[in-house]
């Protein structure tokens, strides 16, 4: 009971900073931001993989593979992960998704990390 009663005495306190900071109260603004973005049709569409035509599909690869999660498993470690299974299909999106992006005009204006 006295570790909730802690956390509820933290809660409590960021929520005054919160109500007396004005930089605090901002983050409403990017949270409404966020929430209008994720519910927005426009992002919808642009994760609609199905609307692409199949020549972009192909150029991709259909494969299984997926998910970046390299924290490791079945008692690997991350650079085993990333030799057998991100390698591998990043060699071939990588250049496609450069490629593309240079064939839509897009690629001024992304950057690419």
């Amino acid at each position: 009971m006295q570790a909730r009663r802690e956390l509820q005495k933290l809660v409590d306190a960021q929520a005054r900073v919160m109500d007396r900071s004005a930089s605090a109260r901002g983050f409403d603004s990017y949270y409404g931001q966020a929430m209008a973005m994720l519910q927005s049709p426009k992002l919808r569409d642009a994760f609609n993989i199905s609307a692409e035509p199949q020549r972009v599909r192909d150029s991709y690869g259909r494969t299984t593979e997926g998910g970046w999660d390299t924290h490791g498993f079945n008692n690997t470690r991350m650079f085993p992960i990333i030799e057998k299974y991100h390698l591998p299909i990043t060699e071939q999106t990588l250049p496609t998704l450069l490629t593309e992006l240079d064939e839509r005009g897009l690629l001024d204006t992304t950057l690419v990390v």
